[in-house]
């Protein structure tokens, strides 16, 4: 594929931050909420016609509200779906469309994540961190009084979707897991030569670079990518755009706005960034409490776990149970073309994938 660059997108590429270029109070989630309807519209879907946009008001260690939309109205099946750690429901947008003709789906933005309210977070071990986005999770899902549904989500997110199923295994129906981390119970500490392998030079460097950065000094100093670009703004939103672009190559008009979103959300100050390392743990973003053996000896209902072809991720643990005849009720597959990001990078082979699913009674333990 050849991308070629013209003088507008260089221009775009390093244009200032709104913060920069305007005299009027900067209100960063006020931005993000603007940046989120052109987000949400380069679905095809319509944002407030085809999408509804809310704030849902919960009680949950004082009160909140969780950032909410929910399109697909029509449809009999409900799929929730909870975005990954750095993200925010609006990065949900390029399967939305697709999804909407079998679902309704409901997106969420987690508790002092993406454009939630940001309270304080006080958690200081893994139990009550989880327990911090279960609870509240529950505590939504009671607001809209949904009863029985399918969830899923993308790392960090699908990560949370299994324990949710764990917790509260009334309400789910089946679960998509979209690159979950935390699944594989024993975790590798090196990536794998094979995994390796599959990669270009300069991907395999960059994302070594990054394992050996993440575990040496972002997880032991308990540092977060959203602190850095609120001290570093300018170096912060030169980085995601960089990011972004090369996941969507010649599609300049996605990646600005989605790059522009982004960045706008992680201005916004608080919340619970930090959960993230009680939760997780490197290199390749296991967890203190992996998924693995949950799976297999408890969660009974339909699961369909996707990983990347390039996935950084550990998907060992999953592809093992997937092989294993004993568990008929979960299935592994591959995303072609695609990392981590497959919602971005193979949005339409995804949803495929997803839509295809057959209708499968509840397995229940016997």
């Amino acid at each position: 594929m050849t991308v070629s660059f013209t003088w507008s997108d260089i221009k775009s590429f390093f244009k200032m931050p709104q913060f920069c270029k305007s005299r009027k109070p900067y209100d960063p989630r006020k931005r993000a909420l603007e940046l989120e309807e052109k987000t949400l519209a380069l679905s095809g879907l319509r944002p407030h016609k085809d999408i509804e946009i809310f704030d849902v008001p919960i009680r949950y260690k004082g009160s909140h509200l969780m950032h909410t939309i929910i399109c697909g109205h029509k449809n009999k099946e409900t799929l929730v779906l909870i975005h990954g750690y750095m993200g925010a429901l609006a990065l949900f947008y390029p399967i939305l469309q697709d999804l909407s003709k079998r679902f309704r789906v409901i997106c969420v933005d987690l508790l002092g994540l993406g454009l939630s309210s940001r309270p304080d977070f006080s958690c200081d071990n893994t139990k009550d961190t989880i327990n911090y986005f279960l609870d509240s999770l529950d505590q939504w899902r009671k607001a809209l009084n949904l009863k029985k549904f399918h969830m899923g989500g993308h790392s960090f997110g699908g990560y949370l979707a299994g324990k949710y199923a764990l917790k509260f295994p009334n309400q789910v129906e089946s679960l998509y897991l979209l690159s979950p981390t935390g699944f594989t119970e024993k975790h590798e500490e090196q990536a794998p030569i094979e995994w390796a392998a599959k990669m270009t030079w300069t991907k395999r460097q960059f994302w070594q670079m990054y394992f050996q950065s993440y575990s040496r000094y972002i997880y032991k100093a308990r540092l977060t990518a959203q602190e850095f670009v609120r001290k570093h703004p300018w170096i912060g939103k030169l980085s995601i755009r960089a990011y972004i672009q090369m996941l969507y190559g010649s599609n300049f008009e996605h990646a600005e706005v989605v790059s522009d979103f982004i960045f706008e959300s992680f201005m916004i100050p608080g919340g619970s960034e930090k959960a993230v390392h009680y939760v997780l743990r490197p290199p390749r973003i296991g967890a203190e409490i992996p998924l693995e053996g949950f799976v297999t000896k408890t969660l009974k209902l339909p699961i369909y776990a996707y990983f990347g072809v390039e996935d950084w991720v550990d998907w060992t643990g999953a592809y093992k149970v997937a092989q294993d005849p004993k568990h008929k009720h979960f299935k592994f597959t591959f995303i072609a073309n695609s990392g981590h990001q497959m919602i971005m990078q193979q949005p339409s082979q995804l949803a495929a994938f997803m839509l295809e699913t057959p209708q499968l009674k509840r397995f229940r333990r016997r």
